[in-house]
């Protein structure tokens, strides 16, 4: 924020100087040239803000809770919304499956994933798989 001061005690220097020569040419310059760097602070000052805000956003985006065979956002105390392991480890996403469906013969769960349509099977005697389409 330190250049800003520098630059706005340059225009002010630049404008007295035009209004001693009485230059209105440039006084007018000055007067744009001013509305301008506003608008740039102005616009500084909203992306100082929008920073933080998504720097607390990325914090929480990043506490995910492994408790086999599904990952879980930090915030869902009850591991109610699965969200898709494949999604998660491949590319940091964060995806909620859509389910559980009854396999055929009911006696496994599955989850789907809406994004890269993995399919997660649970229950049953079989230990818990995933199935990628490629």
């Amino acid at each position: 924020m330190q250049e800003w001061l520098e630059i706005a005690k340059l225009i002010k220097w630049i404008a007295d100087w035009a209004n001693k020569r009485k230059d209105a040419d440039l006084q007018e310059k000055m007067v744009s040239l001013n509305s301008l760097v506003l608008n740039i602070q102005t616009r500084m000052v909203e992306l100082t803000n929008d920073k933080a805000v998504l720097a607390d956003k990325l914090s929480e985006f990043g506490k995910m809770i492994y408790s086999p065979p599904f990952y879980y956002e930090s915030n869902d105390e009850n591991q109610e919304h699965p969200c898709c392991r494949n999604c998660w480890e491949s590319k940091k996403a964060v995806i909620h499956l859509n389910g559980p469906e009854n396999t055929v013969g009911g006696v496994r769960l599955v989850y789907h994933c809406p994004i890269c349509l993995a399919r997660h099977l649970i229950g049953g005697d079989e230990p818990p798989q995933m199935f990628v389409r490629h």
